[in-house]
């Protein structure tokens, strides 16, 4: 789900350059709120940088985010949702998932693809 921030953001990008407002950073949570609560739903947030930004040439309303959890960061956090999120920590989208806990011996790395 896309929230107004991520409209905001996209416009104060636009509008005056502010560099703070790209989406730089992805988040889990452990939250088990519905796919529409509000994005302050996420709860024992964990960010990690984005890793790969890609752009569908033959799509350009479409962009793929990519992000990875190192094995030592999340640990023990059963990971129920994830977004995106600006530079400034704004977050700007939050989706669902089926649950998964993290461990020490596994990296989790997921992406988000959002056509706007």
């Amino acid at each position: 789900m896309l929230y107004p921030a991520y409209y905001d953001a996209l416009r104060r990008l636009a509008g005056d350059g502010d560099l703070t407002k790209r989406i730089t950073q992805a988040v889990v949570g452990s939250s088990a709120l519905s796919p529409n609560a509000p994005v302050a739903a996420f709860t024992d947030a964990v960010f990690t940088p984005i890793t790969a930004v890609q752009h569908d040439p033959a799509n350009p309303r479409r962009t793929v985010f990519r992000f990875l959890i190192p094995q030592d960061r999340a640990v023990g956090l059963v990971i129920r949702e994830i977004g995106l999120a600006c530079a400034d920590g704004t977050i700007v989208f939050r989706r669902v998932r089926q649950p998964i806990e993290k461990t020490a011996d596994m990296e989790f790395g997921d992406r988000f693809q959002i056509d706007v």
